[in-house]
C-alpha cells in the first residue's frame, strides 16, 4: 500500500482499483485506531466515487446517524443531506461521521458522550475542538478529506493540534443548511486535509448561494486558481498574539516562519483586548444556543425521558441527557436573555464584537491579512485544564475572524515539544482565495 500522506493532488488522480484499495487500508487503519475515538459512526461498505470523506456528526447525511456526540440524540438518523455534503457526495467516499464535543460545545474536541477523542500523538492528550475527530482521522491518515465547523475556533484549533489544515470560510460563503446550530450568527461549515491544496479542492465545491440558507452570499470566486503567487503581500503581524498568554515557543516559531516569504511586514494590533473578544463570545453564543436547544425537548427528536406531562418528561429529558457543559451554557444563555440582562450584557457583547470589525476593517485598508498563532498552548493532558473559563480562554486567538465575518487558515508550520504548531492567515471578508494562495506559498516554502 503505497503512504497514506501523500498530497492530495495526487489522490485525486488516482485509478479507481488504487482508491478502493486506499480506502480499503484506510478501513483497516480506522479499526486499528479504534481507541482514539476520531470517528462516531464508520461505513462497512462504503461506495468509492473518490477519496475519503470525513463528516462531522453535526452535519447531517441522510439515512445516517446525527447525534451531535450528545446522549440527547443518541439513535437519531438525518433526514436529509446538508447542503455542503450534498455538493461533495457524487465525487467523495463518504466514510463516516467524525467525533466532536457535544453541539460544538468545547475547545478539546474530547468530550463527546461517545467515548474519549485523543490526540493523534499521545493519547493521554486533547485533539483540539469542537471538530476533534477530523483533526485525528487527517493527522492518523484514516480519511483524506473533511467537513467540520467553526463557530470561534473550533476547525482551526484541532486543526494546529493535529498538524492538518482547516479553514474557516467567510461567513454567507458556504450554506449552514443541514448543520446542528450552536451560534447560528457565527457557525459556518468548513473544510479540513492535510494540505492547502485538499482545502481548496473542497471549498471550490461546496461553497455558493443556497436557497436553504439566507445568510449565504451569491459570489463568484475561482479555487482552481490559488497556487499563483501573489506579488509582494503586506502582511499585518498581530502584535497581541505573540504575548503572554501565549507560550512563548509559539510565538517565536511562528514569527521566525512569517519572514520566509518575499512580503512586506508590519505590526498591527486592535484597542480591544483579546480576552474581552472571548468573553464577548461567551455572552452572544449562549444566548443563541439556548434558543436552538429548545428543540430537545423528547417530542420531536431523538430520546424522551419518562414522565407524563410535557413539562415532567421534558424536564427529565434535558436532565438525564445533556452534558453539564450543555445545560451550563443553555442556563447561561437564558439568563442574559433575559429583560433584566439583556442590555447590561448581551448588547454590550453585541458592542464589542462591533467595535472589532471597525477597528479590523480600518487595518485591512493597510495591509492584505493578518497574521498570528492558531493555539495559546500545546495540547493539554486530560484533567490538566478542567476550569470551564481556563478553557474558554483557549479561543483567544481565534476571535478575530468569526467576530468579523472573515476567513482564516490554520496551517502547520513546524512543532514544539514533537508537538504540531499552527499559524493562522486572516483575509478581509470573501478572500478567502487569496487566503489560500498565501496559505499555499507558506507550505510550499516550508516543506
Amino acid at each position: 500500500m503505497q503512504d497514506l500522506m501523500i498530497p492530495t493532488k495526487e489522490i485525486l488522480e488516482m485509478e479507481k482499483d488504487d482508491l478502493e484499495e486506499r480506502i480499503r487500508y484506510q478501513l483497516d487503519l480506522a479499526e486499528k485506531y479504534r481507541d482514539f475515538h476520531s470517528f462516531v459512526y464508520l461505513e462497512e461498505d462504503p461506495a468509492v466515487l473518490g477519496p475519503s470523506l470525513g463528516v462531522k456528526d453535526n452535519i447531517s447525511v441522510k439515512g445516517k446517524p446525527l447525534t451531535s456526540c450528545s446522549r440527547i440524540l443518541e439513535g437519531y438518523i438525518g433526514t436529509y443531506d446538508a447542503t455542503a455534503y450534498s455538493k461533495l457526495k457524487s465525487d467523495t467516499t463518504f466514510l463516516g461521521k467524525t467525533s466532536c464535543d457535544p453541539f460544538g460545545c468545547g475547545s478539546s474536541g474530547a468530550t463527546s458522550d461517545f467515548g474519549r477523542t485523543k490526540h493523534p500523538l499521545d493519547p493521554s492528550r486533547v485533539p483540539g475542538g469542537s471538530s476533534g475527530g477530523n483533526g485525528v482521522a487527517l493527522s492518523l491518515g484514516i480519511v483524506d478529506l473533511a467537513l467540520g465547523t467553526d463557530t470561534f475556533g473550533s476547525a482551526r484549533a484541532p486543526a494546529s493540534f493535529c498538524g492538518v489544515v482547516g479553514m474557516r470560510p467567510s461567513y454567507g460563503l458556504v450554506s449552514r443548511y443541514g448543520l446542528l446550530d450552536l451560534s447560528m450568527s457565527l457557525d459556518t461549515i468548513t473544510p479540513m486535509a492535510r494540505d492547502v491544496y485538499g482545502i481548496a479542492w473542497l471549498l471550490e465545491r461546496i461553497y455558493g448561494k443556497d436557497e436553504h440558507d439566507l445568510t449565504t452570499v451569491d459570489i463568484k470566486l475561482d479555487f482552481s486558481q490559488f497556487p499563483v503567487d501573489l506579488k509582494y503581500p503586506r502582511i499585518g503581524v498581530l502584535t497581541d498574539c505573540f504575548r503572554s498568554p501565549v507560550d512563548e515557543r509559539i510565538s517565536r516559531l511562528v514569527e521566525k516562519t512569517i519572514p520566509k516569504l518575499d512580503v512586506d511586514i508590519v505590526e498591527v494590533e486592535i484597542s480591544t483586548s483579546l480576552d474581552l473578544l472571548v468573553k464577548a463570545y461567551y455572552t452572544i453564543m449562549p444566548v443563541e444556543f439556548a434558543s436552538s436547544m429548545q428543540r430537545y425537548s423528547g417530542f420531536l427528536y431523538g430520546k424522551r425521558g419518562k414522565g407524563t406531562h410535557f413539562q415532567e418528561i421534558a424536564i427529565e429529558t434535558r436532565s438525564d441527557l445533556l452534558s453539564p457543559e450543555l445545560k451550563r451554557r443553555i442556563i447561561l444563555g437564558t439568563a442574559i436573555s433575559t429583560r433584566e440582562l439583556r442590555d447590561k450584557y448581551y448588547s454590550r457583547a453585541l458592542s464589542i464584537f462591533s467595535k472589532v470589525r471597525e477597528e479590523v476593517d480600518k487595518i485591512f485598508k493597510d495591509v492584505d491579512f493578518l497574521i498570528s498563532p492558531t493555539m495559546p498552548v500545546l495540547p493539554w493532558r486530560f484533567d490538566e485544564i478542567v476550569d470551564p473559563v481556563e478553557i474558554y480562554m483557549m479561543d483567544i486567538l481565534t476571535g478575530i475572524p468569526p467576530a468579523c465575518g472573515l476567513p482564516a487558515i490554520s496551517i502547520p508550520v513546524g512543532s514544539v515539544e514533537g508537538f504540531p504548531v499552527g499559524m493562522q492567515i486572516i483575509g478581509p471578508r470573501f478572500g478567502d482565495v487569496d487566503v489560500l494562495r498565501l496559505a499555499r506559498m507558506y507550505e510550499e516554502g516550508i516543506a
